[in-house]
């Protein structure tokens, strides 16, 4: 993985080098081992490279043997050996070992189409030298980030938005406020930045030579979960998962294994290590308690890897939160997002590649809300009788069940909150201008709606979190179970099915089931637990960050409801009731708008990336 900057200025402008130095410098984490900037008449490109394939032939900005193509890359393209394979026979030449070339290669041969060969993660800006045309891709699940900032001068492309504070100052886009609060991420086009937007995975945003940018979209991921059926092939789907994982560890500097315990990366681990013998697993312990790291040494021990554990506690978080928030570019969406970073900073000492289990709930369908949403038939039903809420019994296996009744069903599900709580925290304006959408296919089953709406939104937040985190370390995450093709065919199975007799992740435990034991497989899923519980209730340690939102500059803002916030912090330090959830979404918004809004942290005065030709 890298860090890309691509600049393309308007009519009567050109490009500033200085500047682009600058602002590719400022993703140098992303890219220690080489620099490379080009300036062309209409455009500049830049890079900074982390080395893991063709390690001396593969630097960027990279040109075609012609010089009609440049490129600047970031990512992986997994079945490029295939690729190449195919077009050495068609008769193009290569100077380089590497994927960077492939894509080249293989956009001259397809054009477009080509996007939709390449299985892989990536993000890259290419240019046709002769057509001047330019071309801003974005792998087809958004595992790769690529932002970009328009200015009266001209438009800027980056692999992260910390790259545009170079050349401006940013503010909040204040109608994103409720999405961020609610749902912990801003999914589509828009971001939590006024002027900086994202391009959509899947899509291509096409930049011709004073003309105006147009934005395409070249993989539609609603049409893999079209006229689904109840037939499962076991095989197919055996075959293309252990073909992806064994293609993730291509590199040429080896690879480690993110081992939660959990199914995901146990299934990663057991799969290599039948060729493997040599296999590293790092996982992250805290020094109170880690309910998965039974089901971590079973794994190191039944499979013998040589395991690297890293044990942090509460210090730990409250040194790292800032360092994460920086490297997340928006406030951090999870606290699990710090640990994750530093043990991806503890595994750069061995290689730096590794491989985790992302993705695997969203494609098998893991979660417990989907059990859950099989509910959204029961109250409809009830709708329809019109039974008023308050007849259904107040405990705890109708609670989602009133909630249905009370709001719409796939935002209470997909929310991970309570509705009324965090709608109460934000101001009225701010609940009034606030925006979430989410497209609604008629002929969708309730849950393949979610499914939907997870794999195109929630997967997307997740996929952000393990690229800022690891590249904060300088080390390339892999994703195997992010495969399109993997998509594409589960997304043809009936949902009900993944989940049939209410079993989670049905069809992976099936496929696994050759390697692990039944208790192994049908435990209780518990995930990586914080007690943010406890540490919001140390007023010398992570509590202490409860005093922004007590401060002038928090409540100066207008955007949250004070008197409520102040009711929730004097409910949690009484011990009367648990709103570390709650709480936290406003301290890691807090301690983001601190350091990117108007803080002035990168200098940027008598800055001009564009200057009059």
């Amino acid at each position: 993985m890298c860090g890309i900057v691509a600049v393309f200025p308007k009519k009567n402008f050109k490009v500033n080098k200085i500047v682009l130095k600058k602002i590719i410098d400022s993703l140098s984490h992303r890219g220690p081992d080489g620099e490379g900037i080009a300036i062309e008449d209409w455009y500049g490109l830049a890079h900074k490279r982390l080395s893991i394939i063709d390690l001396k032939k593969s630097s960027q900005p990279f040109y075609s043997l012609d010089n009609r193509y440049s490129i600047t890359f970031n990512g992986e393209i997994y079945n490029y050996l295939e690729i190449r394979s195919d077009l050495i026979k068609m008769g193009y030449t290569f100077k380089s070992k590497g994927d960077t070339e492939v894509i080249i290669n293989a956009f001259d041969k397809w054009g477009i189409e080509s996007f939709n060969i390449f299985e892989g993660m990536f993000a890259f800006v290419l240019v046709d030298n002769k057509k001047y045309t330019a071309y801003a891709v974005r792998d087809q699940l958004g595992i790769k980030p690529l932002f970009y900032l328009e200015t009266n001068e001209g438009i800027v492309f980056s692999s992260e938005i910390k790259a545009f504070l170079n050349i401006k100052n940013l503010s909040i886009n204040e109608k994103k406020i409720y999405e961020q609060i609610m749902y912990r991420y801003i999914s589509g086009e828009e971001t939590i930045y006024n002027d900086v937007k994202r391009v959509n995975a899947g899509n291509y945003i096409q930049i011709q030579r004073e003309e105006e940018k147009r934005n395409y979209e070249y993989y539609n991921h609603l049409d893999t979960l079209s006229k689904p059926t109840s037939y499962i092939d076991y095989e197919k789907i055996e075959y293309e998962l252990d073909n992806s994982i064994i293609r993730h560890t291509r590199s040429d500097v080896g690879y480690n294994i993110q081992l939660s315990g959990g199914l995901d990366s146990s299934y990663i681990t057991a799969l290599l290590s039948k060729n493997d013998s040599n296999i590293r697993t790092y996982s992250v312990a805290l020094e109170d308690a880690n309910s998965e790291k039974k089901y971590q040494d079973y794994i190191k021990n039944k499979y013998g890897t040589k395991h690297f554990e890293l044990v942090l506690n509460e210090n730990d978080f409250i040194g790292s939160l800032e360092k994460a928030t920086w490297h997340m570019d928006m406030p951090v969406i999870h606290g699990a997002c710090v640990f994750l970073m530093l043990l991806c900073i503890y595994a750069k000492e061995t290689s730096k590649v590794i491989l985790t289990g992302e993705g695997a709930d969203e494609l098998f369908l893991g979660y417990s809300r989907y059990i859950r949403s099989t509910l959204s038939k029961t109250s409809e039903t009830i709708k329809d009788l019109k039974v008023p809420p308050y007849l259904i019994p107040n405990i705890w296996k109708f609670k989602t069940l009133k909630n249905t009744l009370r709001y719409d069903e796939l935002k209470n599900i997909s929310i991970l909150g309570n509705i009324s709580q965090l709608e109460n925290m934000l101001n009225k304006e701010i609940k009034k201008i606030g925006s979430y959408s989410y497209r609604r296919v008629n002929s969708f089953s309730f849950l393949n709606q979610l499914t939907y709406i997870d794999q195109t939104r929630y997967l997307q937040s997740l996929l952000e979190r393990q690229d800022r985190m690891s590249m904060a370390g300088s080390v390339e995450t892999r994703v195997p179970f992010c495969n399109v093709k993997l998509f594409k065919i589960l997304n043809q199975i009936i949902p009900e099915e993944k989940i049939k007799n209410k079993t989670q992740k049905r069809i992976l435990k099936q496929i696994a089931s050759k390697y692990f034991p039944d208790n192994f497989i049908n435990r209780k899923k518990m995930g990586f637990v914080l007690p943010y519980n406890v540490w919001l209730n140390n007023s010398k340690g992570l509590g202490s960050y409860l005093d922004l939102l007590s401060d002038s500059k928090f409540i100066n803002q207008g955007y949250f409801n004070h008197k409520y916030i102040n009711f929730l912090i004097d409910e949690h330090r009484k011990k009367i009731s648990d709103n570390s959830k709650l709480l936290l979404r406003l301290i890691f918004f807090e301690v983001w708008k601190r350091k990117f809004i108007n803080s002035n942290i990168i200098d940027n005065s008598n800055v001009n990336l564009f200057y009059n030709n």
